[in-house]
């Protein structure tokens, strides 16, 4: 028995209360997405004993806001930037919202006593680059997109200009991190990084908290009755995401149009989770689909895990990715999935496609040809199904992202203090 009295306990205590380093996380918004979800996960099963999270949020709305633990304080930049008048008025002249961010971020950092800041997403890393670099505290910046692709969709200024910024965000961060090897190599290619140096903190999933949430019933449109959903002849195809061109949605829409006109007698339904600024115009497109072929548009769910249960069949069509959650989630949930073998990311999760059906982007023939295959005989993917479940819960399990993280959260920490 301890012969510690209760009061040098809570001094104890108190001692590792202060000591705690604070870890201040940055968020676009509370809106699903990828870098949302998993950021909220690696705070949800942080070790409190050694960090204190924080969230900094451009957008404070969404649904995910939910999804934050009660502990985790949330804070909005905007009321910070409000609340000193350079960045506000900053704030109000056109093209200087960024510098208005740059102060505000500066502010909050000492106001806090931020001791590193973890973000995610290609804006952010602009956005806490200067702050971070000018306050010296230590900031993780973990890329999860064609880099290249993200500097000519948001470049304002010359694209030239852009690319020296973008390289310059990424070299004063401490530990410039990938979510896959193949991304990881090809961001060191775009921006002239040193690969070498670069780590991988691939995505984790919280497979019993998604398998749980697997079972709820979700409310869908009254326009997918129950008798279609559970009808047995039915094939149900699911993508989850945003819904742009760089997912491949147009070249997934060709392909089952081709699969439909093929097997007339075949009811096919395809379910979208997500919205974007394709949405108006593939149902436009679903309005002149066979009679067999149905589109459905979810929007965005707060819990989407029960969809990849409805599906037969999970689709990734993108052009582009960089480690994509969704094919993981798919996976951990058994469901079969078909994906594009596209930079980045997939042909490193399916390994190689002996755990999902891999085809070329850009390639409706291929996606159709793939669904032919599973409607033939749809036995081969799901015994890939399986063996895809074990190995996510091996590799991709978000304690195992978790402690990764943390040990070099408390590694940049020490060195901060020596």
């Amino acid at each position: 028995m301890s012969d510690e009295s209760p009061h040098a306990a809570l001094e104890g205590w108190q001692r590792v209360e202060q000591s705690r380093p604070r870890v201040l996380f940055a968020l676009v918004s509370f809106h699903p997405g990828g870098a949302e979800r998993q950021t909220i996960e690696l705070i949800r099963h942080l070790d409190r004993m050694l960090f204190e999270p924080l969230i900094v949020v451009l957008d404070g709305t969404g649904p995910l806001r939910g999804a934050v633990p009660e502990d985790v304080r949330v804070m909005e930049l905007a009321p910070i930037a409000q609340d000193h008048w350079l960045s506000r008025w900053l704030g109000r002249l056109p093209g200087c919202g960024r510098l208005s961010r740059w102060l505000a971020y500066s502010r909050l950092l000492v106001d806090e006593k931020i001791d590193v800041v973890y973000q995610r997403v290609y804006n952010l890393t602009l956005d806490l680059s200067w702050p971070t670099w000018w306050r010296r505290i230590p900031r993780v910046s973990v890329c999860v997109g064609d880099q290249q692709a993200e500097i000519e969709r948001y470049a304002k200024i010359h694209p030239w200009v852009s690319w020296r910024f973008a390289r310059w965000a990424y070299r004063t961060a401490d530990v410039i991190a990938a979510n896959s090897n193949e991304l990881k190599d090809q961001v060191a290619r775009q921006l002239h990084l040193p690969a070498e140096e670069m780590v991988v903190l691939v995505n984790g999933i919280d497979i019993e908290q998604i398998t749980e949430l697997s079972r709820q019933v979700i409310p869908l449109p009254e326009i997918v009755s129950a008798s279609t959903v559970g009808h047995a002849e039915t094939l149900k195809i699911l993508t989850v995401g945003r819904i742009d061109e760089a997912k491949g949605y147009l070249d997934l829409a060709q392909a089952l149009i081709d699969v439909a006109r093929q097997h007339p007698a075949k009811p096919l339904i395809w379910s979208i989770v997500g919205t974007g600024p394709l949405q108006d115009r593939l149902l436009e497109m679903a309005k002149e689909f066979p009679e067999n072929l149905k589109l459905f548009c979810w929007g965005s769910l707060s819990n989407p895990f029960p969809s990849y249960r409805w599906a037969d069949l999970f689709i990734l069509p993108s052009h582009s990715e960089g480690s994509p959650n969704v094919l993981l989630e798919a996976m951990a949930l058994g469901c079969p999935v078909i994906s594009t073998n596209c930079p980045c990311g997939p042909q490193e999760i399916l390994e190689g496609g002996e755990l999902g059906r891999l085809v070329e982007p850009h390639a409706p023939a291929q996606l159709a040809q793939a669904m032919e295959e599973f409607l033939h005989d749809p036995a081969p993917a799901r015994a890939l199904s399986i063996r895809a479940q074990e190995h996510v819960a091996t590799k991709y399990s978000i304690q195992m992202a978790t402690r990764r993280l943390e040990a070099i959260l408390r590694k940049l920490t020490e060195d901060q203090h020596t």
